[in-house]
This record gives C-alpha cells, structure tokens and sequence, in this order.
C-alpha cells in the first residue's frame, strides 16, 4: 500500500512501514532491504514533491524481490499519474 500527500517542496520523502504481522524480525528485515532496494531501482519512476510511506502487507513476506520490485513500481506510476 501506498500513501502520498504533496509536501510543497522540490524534495520527495519516502517511509517504510513493516509491522509484525509481516512475520519476525528476519522477515520484516528481509521485506524492508527490498523495499528499499525496490525502491533504489525505481527512482525514476518517484514523482518530486511528495511524502511518501509504503506500507507492506503481510503477503510481502511470501513473495520475491521481483514482484516486491513490480508492485512498488506499478504503484509510484499510479501515484505519478495522480499527483
């Protein structure tokens, strides 16, 4: 999930949320390194001017870095054409 709001500045802020109903500590590490590797690879895609928090559902846990990858990517093109 992804939540965005404009913050008026020509700066883009990104949070991660991971809670523990992802998994354990070595989980909620894991899905946490590839939102931010992710997020790394998508960073063309990452409009300017905004705040930004992902949020990672407990599904993250049981997927791979390749569709952690396209689904991060397909929600900052979605937020792009919103914004």
């Amino acid at each position: 999930m992804i939540l965005f709001v404009r913050n008026g500045t020509d700066q883009t802020r990104v949070g991660l949320t991971v809670s523990r109903k992802v998994g354990n500590a070595v989980n909620r590490n894991r899905v946490k390194r590839w939102l931010r590797e992710a997020l790394r690879h998508q960073g063309d895609n990452l409009p300017v001017g905004f705040d930004v928090v992902v949020i990672a559902h407990p599904q993250a846990a049981d997927a791979t870095f390749a569709r952690v990858d396209d689904e991060l990517g397909e929600g900052l093109l979605r937020m792009g054409r919103m914004g």
